[in-house]
């Protein structure tokens, strides 16, 4: 299961993460295939994450805030 994966399972059942960090506002502000998240896991368990979002720019690829 990719980190997407695991965060968009996590939105769906942690009602605190806040909305402009939910995976569903993360497609429609970036679009589905250009954001990507960061998990910190702790025996099977996320306890931090950090969604970013993947602009390119002439060639180059970087992530910035949404």
């Amino acid at each position: 299961m990719t980190n997407k994966e695991k965060y968009r399972e996590l939105c769906s059942i942690n009602k605190d993460i806040p909305i402009f960090s939910r995976d569903w506002w993360m497609d429609a502000v970036c679009g589905q295939d250009n954001w990507d998240v960061l998990l910190v896991e702790s025996d099977g368990e996320i306890i931090a994450s950090l969604p970013y979002y993947i602009k390119k720019r002439w060639n180059l690829r970087y992530i910035t805030q949404p």
